[in-house]
C-alpha cells in the first residue's frame, strides 16, 4: 500500500512541468557586478570568522586574563 501512493506521488510530480518562462538576458556589466557582489559577500563573511577565530584565540592574551587595550 504505501509503495502504490509514493509511485502515484512520484507520477504526479514527474508528470507535471513547471510553465515555462523566458529566460532575461543580463547585460555583460550586470554579471560582472554580480559576480563582484558575491565574492565581496563570501570574503567578508570569511574575514569576518577569521577575526572572530583569532579574537577568541588570542593565545598570547589568554594568560593574563581579560584586559582592555591601553
Amino acid at each position: 500500500m504505501g509503495s502504490s501512493c509514493q509511485d502515484r506521488a512520484v507520477a504526479s510530480i514527474v508528470g507535471s512541468q513547471l510553465p515555462r518562462t523566458a529566460v532575461k538576458e543580463i547585460n555583460p556589466l550586470e554579471m560582472v557586478v554580480r559576480v563582484v557582489g558575491r565574492v565581496a559577500a563570501v570574503s567578508g563573511v570569511v574575514g569576518l570568522l577569521v577575526w572572530l577565530t583569532w579574537v577568541m584565540l588570542d593565545v598570547k592574551n589568554m594568560q593574563s586574563g581579560f584586559t582592555l587595550p591601553n
